[in-house]
């Protein structure tokens, strides 16, 4: 699910607190510290069912505007310079952590048909993060998942499969 950035009221972190939904949210664009006196919601929420993505370049490196902190961002995906497609026929190159979020997304999703409901949305939020190839040199982003689609499914359906095996 994409969910834009929130005023950080309570109803909001009930609901998804509440949901068995996995979050998938954006972790904003201003360039800021997120463990640092700059919250940004939904990533600020305290919850195991958020997973929170901020942006890199093909080379790995932080967008200058994406936020990070290893508190409240759990990945980073590539999310510049896409060509995004329009029903008009016209497109526009876009960048940021909103970009990256549908990536991860889909990844999520594939890993919830391919588990066929076994697994709950923490279960998938851990086989993201842990299938994910740690940064160098970044230490405020904590992870990168490959992007390579096919390479990216089929560690993932490695992980679940073993996730499943021990249940």
């Amino acid at each position: 699910m994409l969910w834009l950035p929130l005023a950080g009221k309570t109803n909001e972190k009930e609901v998804i607190e509440n949901s068995n939904m996995l979050f998938v949210v954006a972790a904003g664009n201003d360039g800021e510290n997120l463990n640092e006196d700059f919250p940004s919601y939904p990533s600020a929420f305290a919850l195991n069912n958020i997973l929170s993505v901020t942006a890199i370049d093909d080379a790995g490196v932080l967008l200058l505007e994406s936020n990070y902190g290893d508190k409240h961002v759990d990945v980073a995906m590539y999310g510049s310079n896409i060509d995004v497609r329009f029903a008009d026929g016209g497109h526009e190159m876009v960048s940021g952590t909103s970009i990256a979020v549908p990536y991860v997304s889909a990844s999520a999703a594939l890993i919830y048909a391919y588990a066929l409901n076994e697994l709950s949305s923490t279960e998938i939020k851990d086989i993201i993060v842990q299938s994910s190839e740690k940064t160098k040199g970044n230490s405020t982003v904590k992870y990168k998942i490959e992007e390579e689609e096919i390479y990216m499914f089929s560690t993932l359906a490695v992980s679940v499969t073993q996730r499943l095996n021990t249940k």
